[in-house]
């Protein structure tokens, strides 16, 4: 999502809900190139039910912090979940429709 060589009509379909705001994905890589973000997956369980959860890594700058985001399977397709997309787009201090 946060490789700007990859067109955003290609990312639209990694990220549930990103139908509604198609150029959201492209401001949230912007945003985490800006903050210097550098997200680091550790691993991915899958959870048997149509998710999987990955443990992460984010270093800013000198910080660093773990935590997990979670995906979802749709139509064949691994996808951020919107719940972790929203908390994204929030930590960016981004608006957009798909995250009312």
């Amino acid at each position: 999502a946060f490789d700007e060589t990859v067109p955003a009509a290609e990312k639209t379909d990694l990220v549930q809900g990103a139908e509604l705001d198609p150029t959201l994905i492209d401001q949230v890589a912007i945003a985490a190139k800006q903050a210097g973000a550098v997200i680091t997956i550790i691993d991915v369980n899958d959870n048997e039910n149509g998710t999987a959860t990955a443990g992460i890594e984010t270093q800013l700058g000198d910080q660093v912090a773990t935590g997990t985001v979670d995906f979802v399977a749709e139509d064949g397709v691994w996808k951020l979940s919107k719940n972790n997309a929203c908390g994204i787009v929030a930590a960016a201090q981004l608006q957009t429709p798909a995250c009312p």
